[in-house]
């Protein structure tokens, strides 16, 4: 696929009333510290390539609670997640999104609090079991009572537009103007970035599909061909068009095209009938061509994709 450019969009007039931004505030319990002392004092030792930290407690229930704090960020930036390709400090969301995500949000607010409390009521014997495994690094002052322990987490968000204070005209014309001018530039810049990774998004899941139709080079036998292949790119489609916030027709009319391909079919069909499977692939391979032309290589994926 020929390395292309970043597609431009210049007329994003209508993209900052399509989204709003979604930051996310979690706090949990740091579990590791430097060590320091006696340790280091061995003269014949650059201290500067010294870099050691321990670990304070062996916890699963505080394992979880990181781990479901990932799959949150993930949930969101999954190729079938609410949020946009975009790097900002914060989730881009369309507006047909943000009442969902929030209902989800309230969810896990509530599944994460039960997750801290399971934490708290092993807290003391995790602190017994560090200090036996610890030893002589162990520090009792590494270890903040439960009261304080809970204070650490919180979680919650914040959702808000994206423009320029009309007070600040008031203030400034000039500067007011100045700020304008500094946030077309940002959406233009967003809308590029959100086109360009929406079209490799689509690239990828295709490519991915047609990858599992075509048989295996060296055995010619067919690949496994798993449920996951067909319905990660259904479900892409069914959530394109809240995604379009760029209105990018062309891939519209490829995400159509795909759309009518794959209608009434699944993993299952297609597993079923050789001729079937090499028709679909057929199919794909001349609508990745036609992608390969809409997009650019990149280093990265905007969005995560599910296995």
């Amino acid at each position: 696929m020929p390395e292309q450019t970043q597609i431009t969009v210049t007329d994003v007039s209508g993209l900052v009333n399509q989204v709003v931004f979604l930051q996310l505030h979690a706090g949990v319990l740091g579990n590791s510290r430097k060590i320091g002392g006696d340790i280091w004092n061995t003269p014949e030792t650059d201290k500067a390539l010294l870099h050691a930290s321990k670990t304070l407690l062996e916890s699963k229930e505080l394992d979880a609670i990181r781990k479901a704090d990932m799959r949150m960020r993930q949930w969101l930036y999954n190729s079938n997640g609410p949020a946009l390709p975009c790097d900002f400090d914060a989730f881009m969301v369309p507006n047909g999104s943000i009442v969902s995500v929030k209902n989800k949000l309230e969810e896990y607010k509530r599944e994460r609090a039960a997750l801290v409390d399971e934490f708290l009521t092993v807290y003391v014997d995790r602190c017994k079991m560090a200090r036996e495994k610890l030893g002589p690094l162990y520090n009792p002052h590494d270890y903040p009572a439960v009261g304080q322990v809970k204070a650490k987490f919180y979680f919650d968000y914040s959702i808000f537009a994206f423009g320029v204070s009309e007070g600040l005209k008031a203030i400034s014309e000039e500067l007011y103007q100045q700020e304008v001018g500094k946030l077309q530039t940002t959406l233009q810049n967003a809308a590029s970035e959100i086109t360009t990774a929406m079209r490799q998004t689509v690239y990828d899941l295709l490519v991915n599909l047609q990858d599992k139709l075509t048989p295996d080079e060296t055995t010619g036998e067919s690949k496994r061909l798993h449920k996951a292949a067909i319905e990660n790119v259904k479900k892409f489609l069914e959530t394109f068009s809240l995604k379009n916030v760029t209105n990018d027709t062309e891939l519209a009319g490829v995400v159509e095209q795909v759309r009518e391909l794959l209608a009434g079919t699944d993993a299952k069909s297609l597993r079923a009938s050789d001729t079937f499977r090499d028709k679909m692939r057929d199919s794909l391979t001349g609508i990745t061509s036609k992608l390969s032309t809409m997009v650019e290589v990149k280093a990265g994926r905007k969005f995560l994709f599910d296995e």
